[in-house]
């Protein structure tokens, strides 16, 4: 059987995920080209996946 300090760990990862989950996602860029580069390529593909993002590139 599991032990009540088992569960409870579980449950407490369970709202930590749940929490990161939905947790605001804000992409920025270094100062170089390949940095804004690769952010713009980073925020397409977290809005084409229906994950909302804050632009500051």
């Amino acid at each position: 059987m599991f032990s009540a300090r088992k569960l409870a760990f579980a449950a407490m990862a369970l709202g930590i995920a749940t929490a990161s989950a939905n947790a605001q996602v804000v992409v920025s860029s270094k100062i170089d080209t390949e940095g804004g580069v690769l952010s713009n390529i980073i925020q397409l593909v977290l809005n084409a996946n229906n994950i909302k993002t804050t632009d500051r590139i």
